[in-house]
C-alpha cells in the first residue's frame, strides 16, 4: 500500500502562498495602523506635556491644569455631539446625499481643526 499522497494536479505553490501572503499583508497593515495611532497618541501626549510645562511655568498648578483640561474636553464633547445631531437631523430631513455630504465635510473640517474625532457619513436612501 502506497502511503505517499500526491496533491491534486491543480494545486500549486502560488495557490498555497496566496492566502498566506494575504494574511501576512493584513497583519502588517493592522500593525501599521496601530503604530500610526500610537505615534499620534504619543504626539498628543508630548503636546499635553509641553502645554502643562508652559501652564505651570506661567504660575498655574497641575490641579488647575487638570480642571482646565477636563473643561476643554467637556466643551469638545459638546461640540462633537452638536455636529452629530445636526448631521443626524439633516439625514432624517429633506437633505439629499450631496447636501448631507457637504454638511459632513464642513463639520469635519471644523472638528479636524480642533483636533476632535470626525463624523462618519450616515447611510441615506436614494429616495
Amino acid at each position: 500500500m502506497k502511503t505517499d499522497v500526491q496533491p491534486p494536479c491543480s494545486l500549486s505553490r502560488a495557490f498555497i502562498e496566496r492566502p498566506w501572503l494575504a494574511a501576512v499583508v493584513a497583519i502588517v497593515m493592522a500593525f501599521a495602523g496601530i503604530l500610526a495611532q500610537t505615534k499620534m497618541m504619543l504626539g498628543d501626549i508630548e503636546g499635553m506635556k509641553d502645554e502643562l510645562r508652559g501652564f505651570v511655568s506661567a504660575g498655574g498648578t497641575i490641579e488647575q491644569y487638570g480642571r482646565r483640561l477636563v473643561a476643554r474636553q467637556d466643551e469638545e464633547i459638546a461640540i462633537y455631539n452638536r455636529a452629530c445631531n445636526e448631521v443626524e437631523q439633516a439625514s432624517k430631513g429633506s437633505a439629499d446625499k450631496t447636501e448631507l455630504s457637504e454638511l459632513v465635510d464642513r463639520r469635519n473640517g471644523e472638528l479636524r481643526r480642533m483636533g476632535i474625532r470626525l463624523i462618519a457619513m450616515p447611510e441615506v436612501s436614494d429616495n
